[in-house]
C-alpha cells in the first residue's frame, strides 16, 4: 500500500484555508471584536484569587451589555472553568469574557449611560456559585491523577469544563474504562477527599514548574511564570482556574457515567458537593423499590459532609492554637477565618475552647459585607477575668455592630469589614490589660 502524500497536503492547506476564513467571519466570536475605546497595554486586573468583592473597582469603559473595569473579583471563562456571575453596582452580571489583550468584558444587564469612566463601583461575585464551581475544578485535577494511578500513566486531558458541583473532563485512552476501575477511581478521590489533603498555590517560573513534575496541558502554551496547584502527594498541575484551600471541601465527588466523545477520546461526567448528594436524592425518587436503601445513601452522604465541615474546622482550630500568642498563661487567638459561615466558625470556636482551658479565642469571618463573631473562653481564661461576652462587645461595637452572650462563649456580627484587621489586633491588647 502507498500514500499520495501530495494529494493530502494540498487537502490540508485547504481545510487550514476554510478554517481561518471561517474564525475571520467569526469576528473573533462578536464579543472580542468590540471597540473599547482603551489602549491595547491596559489590563483588567484580576482579584478574584483572594477577593469575592472589590469595592474600590473603576470603570474603564461601558456599553449596551458591557462593562469594563480596572479590576475585578469576576473569573473570566478560560481554561475550562466558566465565568462566575454576581453584580456591579447592583446590576446583574451574567458573564465574563477575556479580551486578547487582556481585558475582562462583563456582559450584563449594562446600558451605554449606566456609568461614566472614571466612576468607582462595588463588584460582588456570587459567593456560592463561585465555590462551587471550585469543588468541582478541585475534584477535575483528583480525577486525573486518579485515572493515571488506576489506568495508566499514558492518560492525558484533552479537555475540560468545570461548573457549579458539575464538571466533564476528556482524557486519551484507547478503551472503555471499565466498571470495576470507575469505582476504584471514584473511590481514590472520595479517599483523597477525606483525607483533608492540604491543596497549595504557588506561582514559579515554568521550568522549575516542570521540573516538579507538575502536569501541563499538552500543547498549551505557557508564559515565564506559570500558576502551580498542588494537593498533597496526590496531584500537582498547572492551572490558573480557583480552587478550594483542602480538599475536604469537595465534600464528595459521584462519578455519573464515562463514554466516547471521539476516537482515542473518553470522557467521565461526575458530580460534586451538593449535586452529588442531590443525585443520591434523584436516583431514590427514580427506584421506589430500594427507596429505603437510596434514602440511607442519602443520608450517610449528608453524615459524612457534616463530619468532614467538622474536620476542616477542627484543623483550621489546630492552627490557629498553634499561632496563638500567650500572654501570661493564657493563650489568645484572634483571627479572620476565610469560606465559612456562622455554624462553621462556631465549630472551630467550640473546639479551640475545649481543646484547652487557657484558651481566649475570638474567630471572625466575612460574607457578603457583613462580619460574624464567634467568641469562647476556657475556664482558666474566665477564671483571670476574661470573658467571651465583653470580648464580642469589643469587637463588634470597633466594627458598627453589637453581639453578646456568656462567659464562655459568645456571639455577634458587625457591617464594616474594612475595621475588622484593627479590631482583632485589639483583643489582644484587651486581655494584656487584664493580665496585668
Amino acid at each position: 500500500m502507498t500514500a499520495d502524500m501530495d494529494g493530502f497536503n494540498a487537502l490540508m492547506k485547504e481545510q487550514r484555508e476554510r478554517a481561518r476564513a471561517a474564525t475571520a467571519a467569526l469576528g473573533d466570536h462578536g464579543w472580542e471584536a468590540l471597540d473599547l475605546g482603551l489602549p491595547k497595554e491596559e489590563q483588567t486586573v484580576f482579584a478574584g484569587y483572594e477577593y469575592m468583592t472589590v469595592d474600590d473597582a473603576i470603570v474603564r469603559a461601558v456599553g449596551n451589555g458591557w462593562c469594563v473595569l480596572d479590576k475585578t473579583p469576576f473569573y473570566a471563562e478560560m481554561g475550562g472553568q466558566i465565568s462566575d456571575v454576581g453584580t456591579i453596582a447592583g446590576i446583574a452580571v451574567t458573564d465574563v469574557r477575556k479580551t486578547k489583550d487582556g481585558k475582562y468584558l462583563h456582559l450584563g444587564e449594562f446600558e451605554a449611560d449606566s456609568f461614566t469612566s472614571g466612576d468607582i463601583v462595588v463588584a460582588a461575585v456570587e459567593l456560592e456559585r463561585r465555590k462551587a464551581i471550585m469543588r468541582a475544578h478541585s475534584s477535575a485535577h483528583l480525577l486525573q491523577a486518579a485515572l493515571r494511578k488506576v489506568v495508566g500513566s499514558h492518560i492525558e486531558q484533552a479537555g475540560s469544563w468545570v461548573g457549579p458541583d458539575t464538571l466533564r473532563f476528556d482524557f486519551t485512552h484507547f478503551q472503555a474504562v471499565e466498571p470495576e476501575e470507575l469505582e476504584r477511581i471514584g473511590g481514590l478521590v472520595n479517599a483523597w477527599v477525606l483525607d483533608d489533603l492540604p491543596i497549595d498555590v504557588r506561582e514559579m517560573p515554568v521550568a522549575e514548574a516542570k521540573q516538579s513534575g507538575a502536569l501541563a496541558l499538552f500543547g498549551e502554551k505557557y508564559g515565564d511564570i506559570v500558576r502551580v496547584v498542588k494537593m498533597g502527594d496526590a496531584s500537582v498541575e498547572f492551572c490558573g482556574g480557583t480552587h478550594l484551600t483542602n480538599t475536604a471541601k469537595v465534600g464528595q465527588l459521584r462519578i455519573m457515567k464515562e463514554f466516547s466523545v471521539a476516537a482515542g477520546v473518553r470522557r467521565i461526567e461526575a458530580f460534586t458537593g451538593l449535586n452529588a448528594i442531590q443525585s443520591y436524592k434523584d436516583d431514590a425518587i427514580k427506584s421506589a423499590e430500594d427507596m429505603d436503601a437510596v434514602q440511607a445513601q442519602v443520608k450517610a452522604a449528608k453524615r459524612n459532609f457534616e463530619q468532614l465541615t467538622r474536620k476542616v474546622m477542627n484543623s483550621t482550630g489546630d492552627k490557629l492554637y498553634m499561632e496563638a500568642e500567650k500572654i501570661g498563661e493564657i493563650r489568645v487567638i484572634a483571627a479572620a477565618v476565610a469560606d465559612a459561615d456562622g455554624d462553621r466558625l462556631k465549630l472551630a470556636a467550640e473546639y479551640l475552647r475545649d481543646k484547652a482551658d487557657s484558651v481566649a479565642a475570638v474567630l471572625a469571618t466575612v460574607n457578603d459585607g457583613k462580619i460574624t463573631f464567634v467568641s469562647v473562653c476556657g475556664k482558666a481564661a474566665v477564671a483571670a477575668g476574661i470573658k467571651a461576652g465583653d470580648l464580642i462587645k469589643l469587637v463588634t461595637s470597633a466594627t458598627g455592630g453589637k453581639g453578646g452572650g456568656k462567659p464562655d462563649v459568645a456571639m455577634g456580627g458587625g457591617t464594616e469589614p474594612d475595621k475588622l484587621s484593627h479590631a482583632l489586633d485589639s483583643v489582644n491588647e484587651y486581655v494584656k490589660g487584664l493580665i496585668k
